[in-house]
């Protein structure tokens, strides 16, 4: 569909769409014609942190408008294990991701977690409180909702002990899951690649592996983008794999090669804009290394 010129033409265009649900088609209408002020205290402030400019020109974005859609639908406060929310209404996320549209690397990233906690209000009701988090990492340049020093969220120094935590889905192959488990880490099957993801980034897990095509490039953008930020990155599983066989000593240069990109479809599957090569999300390159052994 398009947005039309005013708020009525859009109203009518959106009746045709939706099966002539009119009073649907209004309130979309209303919120596609309201207009929006983005100079906000908070814009005003991040605006004078950020020391650089973004060339907003050559970027473009992907939104997946609500990730984890199942989990959203059973309205469930869902489950908790070893104190990671692995299903429920808190899986769904908003996710917006921008990259580059020459090199397909991502630039920007936000997520918005409508479903966060539980609060109660002054009638003692309860109530969901949200949150965004979000990054920037554009060249030399990052930027985050933790600060501006991506070092300080890298402990790339450590020692391993394979202790590892990992986020897996629950289609995850049995193979790639008993090779993990024999290798001595936890695995943790949990729902939607957004809040997979975002165990990432607040440190619950150390990876979120996904060795086949179920995830697409709005699924990844706004959290690769975010963890790029953080220090971190989000690569091909296939094409890690095959640097492990083809290098003696993998770096951090040969693994970034690996990056996942969001300009271009992987191959020619059928599956146009999914990850076919899976996922290996992480904030520590030295900890991917040595992942990367065990599979």
């Amino acid at each position: 569909m398009e947005v039309q010129e005013d708020i009525a033409a859009t109203f009518r265009h959106l009746v045709s769409v939706i099966d002539g649900n009119e009073k649907a088609a209004q309130l979309l209408a209303d919120i596609i014609h309201t207009e929006i002020s983005l100079e906000t205290n908070e814009a005003r402030i991040l605006r004078d942190k950020l020391d650089f400019e973004l060339p907003l020109d050559e970027l473009a974005i992907w939104i997946d408008p609500i990730d984890c859609t199942a989990q959203y639908m059973s309205n469930s406060p869902g489950e908790m294990v070893n104190g990671i929310l692995v299903s429920g209404i808190t899986c769904a996320t908003v996710l917006i991701g921008v990259f580059h549209r020459g090199t397909g690397v991502p630039v920007a990233g936000v997520i918005n977690q409508p479903f966060f906690s539980e609060a109660k209000d002054k009638q003692k009701n309860q109530q969901w409180r949200g949150r965004r988090i979000w990054g920037v990492a554009y060249n030399e340049h990052c930027y985050s909702f933790l600060g501006n020093n991506p070092k300080l969220n890298q402990n790339d120094e450590f020692v391993s002990d394979r202790n590892f935590k990992i986020a897996v889905s629950s289609s995850e192959s049995e193979e790639i899951k008993d090779k993990l488990l024999s290798s001595g880490v936890e695995i943790v099957s949990v729902s939607g690649v957004g809040h997979k993801l975002l165990q990432v980034i607040d440190r619950n897990v150390d990876f979120y592996i996904l060795s086949h095509a179920s995830s697409y490039k709005w699924d990844t953008c706004a959290a690769h983008a975010i963890i790029c930020s953080l220090g971190g990155d989000v690569i091909s599983f296939d094409e890690a794999l095959a640097l492990k066989s083809n290098m003696k000593d993998i770096d951090k240069i040969g693994l970034l090669k690996c990056r996942l990109k969001y300009h271009t479809p992987d191959d020619k599957k059928g599956e146009k804009w999914s990850n076919t090569s899976g996922v290996i999300a992480f904030l520590s390159f030295s900890k991917v290394f040595e992942l990367l052994q065990y599979l």
